[in-house]
C-alpha cells in the first residue's frame, strides 16, 4: 500500500494503536499529523518514506480540537484520512458508576471523535471526498461485564459510524468502524475505575475475575501494529465495508453472534468473565492497580 503524499490525520497517536498507525502510514509515505496532548505542535520527524508531523490535540476540548485543525489546515489544503484513534477506558459495575464517570467515558471515545468529525467533514466536502476510520472495539459489539460505560461508549461510536456512512456518502466521504479484540498496549495500566469500586464489596468477586481475565487477555493480545494494518487497509479501500474486526478469534465470535441467540451469548460472556477462580494475576491485581497500594 502505498500512500506517498497523502495527508492523514491519527489522533490518539502517543502510543498503542494510534502511535502504530501513524509509523506505519509514515513507512508507506505519508504525512501524517500525529495528534496527541503530549505532541509539540510542528515537532517533525522523517519516518521511511514519509513525514510525522506532531500536533497537540486533547479531543475532550472544543478549543484545542480547533486550534490543532487550524494548524493541520494551515500547512495542508486536502486531507486524504482521519484514524479517530483517542480513547480510554473506565471500569466499574454499572451500579457502582455516577453519571459523572460516564460523561468522562464518553467526551474522550465519542464527543471526542464528534469534534474532531466537526472540525473536518467541511474540508473533506469541499475536497470531494475522504476517509474516516473509526476505531470501536469488540466492546461494541459485546457488552462486557464491569466495562458497561466503555462498552456504550463503543456501542455509540457504532451507531454514529453507521448514520455517518449515509449522510457523508453523496459527498465521496467513506466511513468505516474498526472493532479490535484485545491489543497488547497500555491500555491495561491505564484503565481507570470508578470512585465507588473501592468502596463497594456487593460485585468485588466477579470485578476482580472479569477484570483480571480481560487483563490478562490484553497482555497476551496482538500487537498494535496488527490493529493499525487493519485501519490502513480501509484507507486504501475503494469503498470499504461498515466495519471490519482485527483478530481472528473475535473476527468469528463476531460472525457467530450473528446466529446464535442473544441467551447464548450473555451466558458465555458471563462463563468468560465472571466465573474465572483466578482474581489476580501478574497483569492485574485489585490491591495494586484500584486501590493503589
Amino acid at each position: 500500500m502505498d500512500f506517498t503524499g497523502k495527508n492523514i490525520v491519527v489522533t490518539g497517536a502517543s502510543s498503542g494503536i494510534g502511535r502504530a498507525a501513524a509509523n506505519l502510514l509514515a513507512q508507506r509515505g505519508a504525512n501524517v499529523f500525529a495528534l496527541s496532548r503530549s505532541a509539540q505542535t510542528g515537532e517533525k520527524r522523517a519516518q521511511g518514506a514519509g513525514v510525522i508531523l506532531q500536533v497537540k490535540c486533547d479531543v475532550t476540548d472544543d478549543a484545542s480540537v480547533e486550534t490543532a485543525f487550524e494548524y493541520i489546515f494551515s500547512v495542508s489544503k486536502n486531507i486524504y484520512g482521519v484514524i479517530n484513534c483517542a480513547g480510554t477506558g473506565i471500569a466499574g459495575a454499572v451500579e457502582e458508576t455516577n453519571p459523572n464517570e460516564l460523561d468522562q467515558q464518553m467526551d474522550c471515545n465519542l464527543y471526542g471523535v464528534l469534534r474532531v468529525l466537526r472540525a473536518v467533514l467541511g474540508r473533506m466536502r469541499e475536497q470531494g471526498g475522504g476517509y474516516i476510520i473509526n476505531m470501536g472495539s469488540v466492546g461494541g459489539i459485546f457488552g462486557l461485564p464491569f466495562q458497561g460505560m466503555y462498552s456504550a461508549s463503543k456501542f455509540a461510536l457504532e451507531g454514529l459510524s453507521e448514520a455517518l456512512r449515509n449522510e457523508t456518502r453523496p459527498y465521496g466521504i467513506k466511513v468505516c468502524v474498526i472493532e479490535p479484540g484485545d491489543v497488547h498496549t497500555g491500555f491495561t495500566h491505564n484503565r481507570r475505575y470508578t470512585l465507588e469500586t473501592k468502596e463497594s464489596k456487593a460485585y468485588r468477586r466477579a470485578f476482580c475475575s472479569a477484570v483480571n481475565a480481560m487483563s490478562v487477555s490484553e497482555q497476551k493480545g496482538m500487537p498494535p501494529e496488527k490493529a493499525a494494518g487493519v485501519a490502513i487497509k480501509a484507507l486504501n479501500m475503494k469503498n470499504p465495508p461498515v466495519r471490519m474486526t482485527a483478530g481472528g478469534g473475535y473476527r468469528a465470535l463476531c460472525f457467530i453472534k450473528r446466529f446464535l441467540p442473544d441467551r447464548l451469548i450473555s451466558w458465555i460472556l458471563y462463563k468468560m468473565y465472571c466465573t474465572n477462580k483466578s482474581i489476580s494475576s501478574e497483569a492485574w491485581d485489585f490491591e495494586k492497580d484500584v486501590m493503589g497500594k
